[in-house]
């Protein structure tokens, strides 16, 4: 190679690096708790935004400092953690010339029951999950034996805070879930395997300060939005806050209507301040906050339908702005016509992102309740198509699954599995065509899927002699925690065979697998007679009972 070419593949490259940096969007600033003070932990994450991925997850300094830096540019969040606190996500646009900026974060405090109703512990040191309930003591403390191998006990509390998991005031350290759920997990050593915890309502914190959000910087329009997510959020979570408090109370009914009735009136006001501002702002961006803001502030069902006309032309369908929150598109097309919605609507579902599923569902449902069996249709083949995963997704096959392959009436989906007693005994629909059959998916860390074996071998016995087979398929990590599980109280004696990959097998996609238990019974046709709920608990005998006949 040339001297001059060498040089030129230099200049190429440093200014190559030199453009990386320049992208780089930097933000600092500090996290604080509700008094103002650095709390006992922090943390900072920032990540693409609804697509549950995190790309930087850092703890903030003794002074609730942090810097932390990102390439991305479009929508990203930012999530601000600490103890005892409830973590705040922050959505960001971030443009090619947004440049560096100073955001600073006063988190809220747990909103801590004063009236407790249950407490569970839920003990993350082992998979699944075990969830233990608190007893009250007399001393007015709450306490729980948790019997477990591990010599570390990681646990977090359901039911002091309406809606998050709280840390408990026993531990000996905090851990943070490095997955960006802002949990922080008490840590308690455990000695001959067992640890009494005690919780202790005295040493709760409360407060009723309000989230904090202020930011410097250049970008007007990224000021505009914090300010306006940061009022939109604090309305929203005031709303559920006081609703819930109001409706634990003896005479809840009556407070949470008033409370609603005025709370619409607040909202009625906003409204128009809204409405005026619209009149006197020319910046689109801007206006297009204070038009999404007009809709989700109203708990009534009043709107000025000039004001949908002006959000149909001025909101683009692929803004971002609709990606943020789902309830924003939601309440924005509930005050459109069927007329005004198709076309918008469309526009917005044409390119697939992993936010527009529960947008979709709300529209399906909608559909359903005006009985458009048209619209039903087009928005199930769309959410099961591209979404299949989601919950979204899920919560579609489960409300309508006379649409789905695994419907009443349907022919049972091809498969072919090795018996897990002997892999050279392959069984499929074909060897299983003549007879009434029960495919079960389940797997041993599932707790529903357990609460099922008595009924499971009650009726087996049963049914065994009528022409009746199980097969049981399992989600297990491994074939030998089958195999143990069948060694103890829970014999389990039919057909077995093992799903390697569980959820994400071929098998689970052509069976529309979205959770388990997920019973299946099937006629000597091949035929699927029977699912779900209809298959669980005392349902699942008077089915086979209806079915099979009565037993002799």
């Amino acid at each position: 190679m040339k001297k001059e070419s060498l040089i030129g593949a230099f200049f190429f490259i440093f200014f190559s690096f030199v453009g990386v940096l320049a992208q780089q969007t930097v933000v600092t600033g500090q996290l604080l708790g509700s008094d103002g003070k650095p709390m006992i932990k922090g943390h900072v994450s920032i990540g693409s935004f609804r697509e549950g991925t995190t790309d930087t997850s850092l703890e903030v300094d003794k002074g609730g400092n942090y810097q932390l830096s990102t390439d991305k540019t479009g929508l990203v969040y930012l999530k601000f953690s600490g103890v005892n606190h409830r973590y705040k996500l922050i959505p960001i646009i971030l443009e090619s010339t947004t440049g560096n900026f100073k955001l600073n974060v006063q988190l809220q405090a747990f909103q801590y029951q004063s009236n407790i109703k249950e407490l569970r512990l839920l003990d993350f040191s082992d998979q699944p999950i075990n969830s233990k309930v608190f007893e009250k003591q007399v001393d007015g403390t709450y306490s729980v034996l948790v019997e477990t191998a591990k010599k570390e006990l990681a646990y977090v509390i359901k039911g002091l805070d309406d809606a998050f998991f709280v840390s408990g005031t026993q531990t000996e350290d905090y851990l943070y879930d490095g997955n960006g759920t802002g949990i922080y997990k008490s840590l308690v050593n455990v000695k001959d395997n067992k640890v009494t915890i005690v919780l202790d309502p005295k040493k709760l914190v409360f407060s009723d300060a309000k989230a904090k959000i202020s930011i410097e910087t250049k970008d007007s329009n990224l000021a505009a939005f914090v300010d306006f997510y940061a009022d939109i959020t604090e309305r929203q979570t005031t709303f559920f806050d006081t609703s819930s408090r109001l409706a634990r109370k003896e005479n809840g009914k009556e407070l949470l209507k008033e409370y609603v009735e005025k709370d619409k009136e607040i909202e009625s006001k906003k409204s128009s301040i809204i409405k005026t501002k619209l009149n006197k702002e020319k910046d689109p961006f801007i206006r297009q906050l204070l038009l999404i803001k007009y809709f989700v502030c109203r708990t009534d069902e009043n709107y000025d339908s000039d004001i949908v006309k002006l959000a149909l032309d001025e909101i683009s369908p692929n803004t971002k702005l609709w990606l943020i929150d789902p309830s924003w598109i939601i309440e924005f097309l509930k005050r459109c016509s069927l007329e005004q919605k198709d076309h918008y609507f469309d526009q917005f579902i044409a390119k697939p992102s992993f936010a527009k599923a529960e947008v979709l569902l709300a529209e399906l449902q909608m559909a359903k309740e005006l009985k458009d069996k048209e619209r039903i249709k087009k928005y199930y083949d769309i959410i099961t198509k591209e979404y299949s995963l989601t919950i979204a997704g899920q919560r579609a096959k489960r409300l309508f699954p006379e649409l789905g392959r695994i419907s009443i009436g349907a022919t049972i989906p091809e498969f072919s599995v090795a018996s897990l007693n002997d892999k050279n005994n392959i069984i499929n629909n074909i060897s299983l065509k003549g007879k009434f059959y029960l495919i079960d998916f389940w797997a041993t860390w599932c707790g529903p899927c357990i609460a099922e074996m008595d009924n499971l071998h009650n009726n087996y016995e049963k049914f065994k002699d009528k022409n009746f087979e199980i097969l049981s398929l399992s989600f297990d990590n491994i074939p030998e925690d089958i195999i143990n599980f069948r060694q103890r109280k829970w014999k389990m004696p039919w057909l077995h065979a093992f799903i390697e990959k569980g959820f994400e097998s071929d098998l689970a996609n052509r069976f529309e697998i979205t959770s388990i238990p997920k019973p299946i019974l099937i006629d000597p046709e091949g035929k699927i007679i029977a699912t779900d709920d209809k298959l669980r608990g005392e349902e699942l005998g008077k089915t086979l009972t209806t079915i099979l006949g009565k037993v002799q």
